[in-house]
């Protein structure tokens, strides 16, 4: 900026002057439209960071629920993160795959089916049940990337149509 008041005061004072005001009011508009910026994108991280909280939260919730449901840790880690997002089944959950299962499920045991909770003694119950030849073959998983690579086909049909 100094260096373009210097260079105008050659022309002519008038020019200077002008020329100085002109930079020095777009250097302090190019400052408030950086802090700005800066503000917004705290503000989006801060909401990211929120949601990847509650995210994980809600992975941990999952995982201690299948631990009580005698599945160890590393199939429940597995079985978990298989699943893009928790509660697995949403939206219109008696169109979706398994979830009328789920939902008469739910309505016997008097839980909530949209609640993680309810999922994933669902979730249990059907590969202990339904989808027993399943359930043994993860129950034998020794890691959690075995039992991810087994339960990932289930979760892969909740999933998609969760998102349809």
């Amino acid at each position: 900026m100094g260096r373009l008041c210097r260079m105008t005061a050659t022309l002519s004072p008038s020019a200077s002057n002008w020329s100085c005001l002109m930079a020095a009011n777009l250097h302090k508009r190019l400052e408030r439209l950086q802090q700005a910026y800066a503000a917004q994108i705290r503000r989006r991280l801060r909401s990211r960071l929120a949601k990847l909280e509650q995210i994980e939260g809600r992975r941990a919730k999952a995982e201690e629920i299948l631990r009580d449901l005698n599945w160890s840790p590393e199939q429940a880690t597995g079985i978990v993160s298989c699943f893009d997002a928790l509660p697995a089944w949403r939206g219109d959950v008696m169109r979706q795959w398994r979830g009328g299962n789920l939902c008469g499920w739910c309505a016997r045991k008097q839980f909530d089916p949209l609640d993680v909770s309810a999922q994933m003694r669902f979730c249990s119950h059907d590969l202990r049940t339904t989808m027993m030849q399943m359930g043994a073959a993860i129950n034998e998983a020794k890691t959690a990337n075995e039992a991810a690579d087994l339960f990932s086909g289930y979760a892969e049909k909740v999933s998609r149509i969760s998102h349809e």
